[in-house]
């Protein structure tokens, strides 16, 4: 004789295997897709705004590299620091499938920006939000949710 309680946990266990099933078939491509499109708008906003993501300013530019570029806007140089990071220009490094995404850039010298040197300031000039990360976690999270009620 089988007993309820055995009953119950084979079909509470049924129930979770179809969730855990349901879950794994889910395609994110749409919501990562809006995602890039943030963290573009994001990263143009930190240009503009020259400051990086936690709202710090960058340090200013030396007396001599104003003198000898004649500009005072930081990270500007040929743009395309900044393009790569804000457009899917030649540079940017975009990468996209139904589970993840990558984000970031392949000009050489970005790294010595976002690390600093010893004779170069750091200008952290990617990175994300934390209100980001939230609006993130909730496209993501409400897409599953739409997803899992099919």
């Amino acid at each position: 004789m089988v007993r309820r309680e055995e009953v119950d946990l084979e079909f509470a266990s049924s129930v979770l295997q179809e969730l855990v099933d349901a879950h794994d078939r889910v395609d994110y491509s749409e919501p990562l897709q809006a995602v890039l499109v943030l963290l573009e708008r994001q990263h143009a906003d930190m240009f503009s705004r020259q400051s990086d993501a936690d709202g710090n300013s960058w340090p200013p530019l030396s007396a001599p590299t104003m003198a000898k570029t004649r500009r005072d806007t930081i990270l500007a140089g040929d743009r395309r620091l900044r393009d790569s990071l804000t457009s899917s220009s030649g540079d940017a490094v975009r990468e996209q499938d139904s589970e993840s995404l990558l984000f970031g850039t392949s000009v050489p010298y970005s790294f010595y920006h976002q690390s600093g040197t010893r004779v170069l300031p750091q200008r952290r000039h990617v990175g994300i939000r934390d209100e980001t990360v939230d609006q993130l976690a909730e496209l993501v999270a409400d897409h599953e949710v739409d997803e899992l009620k099919v």
